[in-house]
């Protein structure tokens, strides 16, 4: 029985890089041939280099936009003379 061509390149892999953890890294991560890598075989291989993925930063909740507060009294007869003063030109 033959081995999978995955496990054949990533022994290949090791062996060029001299199982370098940073290097192996990069290529677990990078290269086009380490997708072909079971996700529990790669996870574990990293996990074995001294890989820590990135937390993920939650999400930032939308700010509320405040309020829309009534008019004062003062307010309301300013808009009705901007009004008057705005129909007469």
């Amino acid at each position: 029985m033959s081995i999978p061509a995955w496990q054949y390149k990533l022994e290949e892999a090791e062996f060029k890089t001299k199982r370098d953890p940073k290097l192996m890294i990069a290529w677990l991560l990078e290269h086009p041939n380490a997708k072909e890598i079971p996700d529990e075989v790669k996870n574990a291989k990293l996990s074995r280099y001294g890989y820590v993925p990135p937390v993920a930063e939650p999400a930032v909740k939308p700010k509320r936009k405040p309020a829309v507060r009534p008019m004062t009294a003062d307010e309301r007869t300013a808009a009705r003379l901007r009004k008057e003063l705005n129909d007469d030109v």
